[in-house]
């Protein structure tokens, strides 16, 4: 299974899971649509917003992005009329139009939705033009002379047309609104709804998943491609459970190769792609690895012993958890243990809660089993994965289980192991509990 996330901004620490965050855009609505006194727009006409009253809605775009949709409402007449996109010059009523949409069919009285798909940059203004028939299209705000003002050209636009106000003016709001998105990677796709990998310019369909290719065997080389043109890339192997999930960063394999290690049996590999730009992180990985096979030349369980910790009882921090030279924290805990050789140790927390007897298991309370036994029930609460060295550790533990998640003020045990599944050595366990 190929894995991508969107993030706003991203921060993936070495020993949490990685965590998926909502993506943030910012659409932006151009223009504004009325029942109010119209007037009719004509047969090969140019109509440009040029001037937006102060405190009302504008046709002016903010910031570049691509327009992704426009809509009109008629009210009486029908008409061919496309949108225009039209970039100002230095001199006071002369624009360059700059993009041109399809002609559409304008008609009735209900409002009216076209997708497009327009390039816009900071300080371009939106316009009309008619191709053919006449309808209502443009109003008058009940604000008196409010600053609104609509300059108007005869003539049939194309790109690149020099727009000279060489008519009229007019004090009124060209009825019509357009969806502006973002594009950061400036594909010319807006990253709401026409591109869904925004960090890269080379494609505006999901973002190209990295791929591994070798023999995830001990001894062998695993080489990865990334796939696409990643703004800002970052590269990084993740060792990961036997079914593909729960992986972390190893540490220092951020190459395009990676040789499989004794670290690595019993687990699968994956190679993580991060791009990111001014508005998005996007973290794409590649398949996971077949399972790294258990091989008799290596079969030395690594042995685990002094495990301890700092304090039992101990407040929250804000850090999150990481190798450290500290042998305590005024916040938190300082976990140590010792391990013979190089191998990945793991933490799982477990913690009790209350249940109702449901045959031979305690369950987690629900309306069924409202009137059943109470018992006690052993939970998992999270779990934790790294490399350890071939001496002492020590790790630094404040609650913090990633950027997303947190362990609550209560008791638990920590269940501590080291070596790979198929090499698992005897684990061990301690008790604490986390105030407030």
């Amino acid at each position: 299974m190929i894995r991508a996330v969107i993030l706003r901004a991203a921060f993936l620490p070495s020993l949490a899971l990685l965590a998926a965050a909502a993506p943030a855009t910012a659409d932006t609505t151009l223009g504004q649509l009325a029942n109010a006194t119209r007037s009719d727009c004509q047969t090969g006409k140019v109509y440009l917003q040029a001037k937006s009253a102060t405190g009302l809605s504008s046709y002016t775009a903010p910031s570049g992005g691509v327009i992704t949709s426009w809509s009109e409402t008629p009210l009486h007449g029908q008409a061919q009329a496309s949108l225009i996109v039209a970039a100002p010059s230095s001199a006071p009523g002369q624009y360059t139009v700059v993009a041109i949409s399809p002609e559409e069919q304008i008609s009735g009285e209900s409002t009216q939705t076209f997708p497009v798909r327009m390039p816009m940059e900071s300080g371009d203004v939106l316009g009309l033009y008619l191709a053919f028939g006449a309808f209502s299209c443009e109003f008058l705000t009940p604000e008196e002379k409010n600053g609104d003002e609509i300059e108007l050209m005869s003539g049939t636009p194309k790109i690149g047309w020099p727009f000279v106000d060489s008519e009229a003016k007019f004090n009124e709001r060209l009825n019509l609104t357009a969806t502006l998105e973002p594009d950061a990677d400036h594909d010319g796709y807006g990253d709401t709804t026409q591109d869904p990998c925004p960090t890269d310019p080379s494609t505006h369909e999901a973002c190209p998943a990295p791929k591994v290719s070798g023999s995830a065997q001990l001894g062998q080389t695993l080489s990865a491609v990334a796939g696409g043109s990643p703004e800002n890339p970052s590269f990084a192997w993740m060792r990961c459970a036997a079914n593909g999930e729960a992986c972390y960063p190893i540490p220092g394999a951020s190459a395009f190769t990676y040789a499989v290690s004794a670290v690595d049996i019993g687990h699968t590999l994956r190679f993580r792609k991060s791009a990111h730009n001014a508005t998005d992180t996007q973290v794409t990985e590649s398949e996971a690895t077949a399972l790294v096979p258990f091989n008799l030349i290596t079969a030395i369980a690594p042995r685990l012993w002094l495990v301890s910790q700092s304090a039992r009882r101990w407040r929250e921090g804000n850090l999150l958890p990481r190798l450290t030279n500290l042998s305590r924290s005024s916040q938190g805990t300082v976990f140590s243990f010792d391990v013979n050789l190089p191998t990945t140790v793991t933490m799982t927390f477990l913690q009790k809660k209350s249940g109702r007897r449901s045959g031979h298991t305690c369950a987690a309370p629900n309306r069924h089993n409202a009137r059943h036994r109470r018992c006690t029930r052993i939970v998992s609460a999270a779990q934790l994965g790294f490399p350890a060295k071939a001496a002492a550790n020590r790790v630094l533990f404040q609650g913090l289980i990633s950027t997303t998640q947190r362990l609550k003020p209560g008791s638990y045990t920590v269940v501590v192991g080291a070596g790979p599944p198929a090499l698992k050595s005897a684990s061990k366990s301690l008790t604490f509990t986390i105030t407030r």
